[in-house]
């Protein structure tokens, strides 16, 4: 029973070390992310210093896991430790009243392995922008789940749903005079609906009105002309003209809710999209391209990174700017097939006017009558119509980008 006792007392204080421990790795990681993200807030722009970014973030997810995972274990120990004293102290009881001797059950100790993906170097002779896709494969396949299958986890957080934004959380410069407009519609239907309920229910006051004046009348005289009693004619008229009224109140109430159902469509395919970092967007409207991205991309893309901001992860082959796009969601950047000023047309391989292997990309200037305007590196000075370029004017081949800091509503 001693010994018992000594290795449990053993137990509780590995525990209380792996505690410890997951606090100090805790404060460790925030010490590195905070050295990370001032080094790279300081402005430092390389291909060395891009690439340790991005390797670095494929992880940084990985490291936040690991201060997780040794106080669940240490907690896990502490239950498995009263577990097993509990399950003695139940035998001796058990013993005493029976005068049997039984054994101490065994208990099962569910255990979290640390499991760390390790970093991985893409081959040195890699184009970069083929390394960045690498890395991010990778990370993703070896990225380790917190528990191991098949364990109970009742305490493991239920999955983090994708946070979506309202359509009034940002507003870009651009649209801003959009979304005024939709505010000022938005309280004129407010205000129309209320004048319509206030119209129904004094048309309704004046109807019962009418209908006890006509009782009254008739209770008096079963044999009057209830209609050419003046106040009766005076009731009747004021009840058209409430009706009128009411028409007229019901005709501007359904133009005024189609005008806020445009105004919001127009603004929802600019809205940034699920898991998007507002704060990161607003920063990017009022920014510029890194000099580094410009000076390392070439034809239509160096075009359109000087052309309006760009972030870093969008800006890899041409054919590869709707998928970069997917990958980097904090961005908020959304698609579509509505050609909108501001968005970035971007043309597959497959495209009849892209280039075969890398694709194209276009910036969209104006958008009249249907008709796409747009620039790219071949027409920098002045916008030709798209359809002067290519017949392939819609179709799986071509998709809009839409980046809430830049495209208009």
């Amino acid at each position: 029973m001693a010994n018992v006792n000594a290795n449990l007392t053993a137990l509780r204080e590995a525990a209380t070390r792996l505690n410890q421990s997951s606090h100090r790795i805790e404060q460790s990681v925030q010490n590195v992310q905070t050295i990370i993200d001032e080094l790279f807030g300081m402005g430092f722009e390389s291909p060395a210093a891009t690439q340790f970014l991005i390797l670095y973030n494929s992880q940084r997810g990985v490291m936040s896991h690991w201060a997780e995972q040794l106080l669940s274990f240490s907690a896990k120990l502490n239950e498995s430790a009263n577990a097993i004293e509990q399950a003695l102290a139940d035998s001796q009881d058990s013993s005493s009243h029976h005068h049997s001797h039984s054994a101490a059950p065994y208990i099962a100790i569910a255990s979290a392995p640390l499991v760390v993906a390790p970093l991985v170097n893409p081959p040195p002779e890699t184009p970069y922008w083929a390394q960045r896709q690498q890395w991010f494969a990778v990370a993703e396949a070896q990225r380790p789940t917190r528990y191991n299958a098949g364990l109970d986890a009742p305490d493991a957080p239920e999955p983090k749903p994708p946070e979506v934004h309202e359509l009034d959380e940002y507003v870009s410069d651009a649209n801003r005079d959009v979304y005024d407009t939709l505010q000022g519609k938005r309280h004129q239907l407010m205000m129309s609906r209320e004048e319509l309920t206030n119209l129904m229910e004094t048309r309704d006051e004046r109807v019962e009105e009418l209908r006890a004046l006509r009782n009254r009348l008739v209770s008096f005289d079963r044999d009057i002309d209830v209609d050419g009693v003046p106040r009766v004619q005076a009731m009747q008229q004021e009840i058209a003209e409430l009706n009128h009224r009411i028409a007229g109140a019901q005709h501007g109430i359904s133009n005024l809710g189609s005008e806020v159902d445009e105004l919001t469509t127009r603004l929802e395919r600019v809205k940034p999209g699920t898991d998007a970092d507002l704060n990161l967007i607003a920063n990017l409207e009022h920014g510029h391209t890194m000099d580094w991205i410009k000076e390392r991309t070439e034809g239509c893309v160096n075009y359109i990174v000087n052309r309006m901001a760009i972030p870093e992860g969008i800006p890899g082959d041409a054919h590869l700017w709707n998928d970069n796009a997917e990958l980097f969601k904090q961005y908020g950047i959304t698609s579509g097939h509505e050609p909108l000023v501001g968005s970035v047309l971007v043309m597959e391989r497959e495209h009849s006017f892209a280039d075969d292997i890398a694709g194209h990309v276009m910036y969209v200037e104006r958008v009249e009558n249907g008709q796409v305007w747009i620039t790219d590196n071949n027409h920098t000075d002045t916008p030709v119509l798209l359809s002067d370029l290519t017949e392939e004017l819609d179709g799986p081949n071509m998709e809009y980008l839409y980046f809430p800091w830049q495209t208009h509503a």
